[in-house]
């Protein structure tokens, strides 16, 4: 019985780690069922901002972000002469954005702090917060 008692605990044990390993950003989620592609292409809208000393605030005009299958990005919905792409770096802890205006390109790339199929938080380079809503 003691045996069968140990090698209970030992499995608890060992699961527990191997779901707290799991988690890929910050904030969670402990696991899910659609890939982060999928999970990520959608219409957002910004619905907090917390800037770098935690101070909070509610975006006014809120912006709606589409991110879509092709990898680029409609902002509010509207045509635009800027392109927006997206992408996720290399490891998928963040996504890059980049901006194209006539032959001039840049990046910013911001880190992702929890993705769902409802909510996408992430932090600038500033440490400055967005969190989004899927709308």
């Amino acid at each position: 019985m003691r045996n069968a008692s140990k090698f209970a605990l030992a499995l608890v044990f060992v699961a527990g780690a191997m779901f707290t390993g799991c988690k890929k950003y910050e904030e969670g989620p402990m696991i899910s069922f659609k890939s982060k592609k999928a999970r990520i292409q959608r219409v957002w809208e910004e619905s907090k901002y917390i800037d770098s000393n935690g101070n909070e605030s509610t975006p006014s005009p809120k912006h709606t972000y589409e991110l879509k299958e092709d990898q680029t990005v409609s902002v509010d919905g509207g045509a635009s002469s800027t392109a927006f792409t997206w992408d996720f770096d290399d490891k998928k802890e963040g996504i890059v954005f980049t901006t194209t205006v006539g032959s001039v390109s840049s990046t910013d790339k911001v880190t992702i702090l929890r993705l769902t199929s409802k909510e996408l938080w992430i932090k600038d380079s500033n440490n400055d917060q967005t969190q989004l809503v899927a709308k």
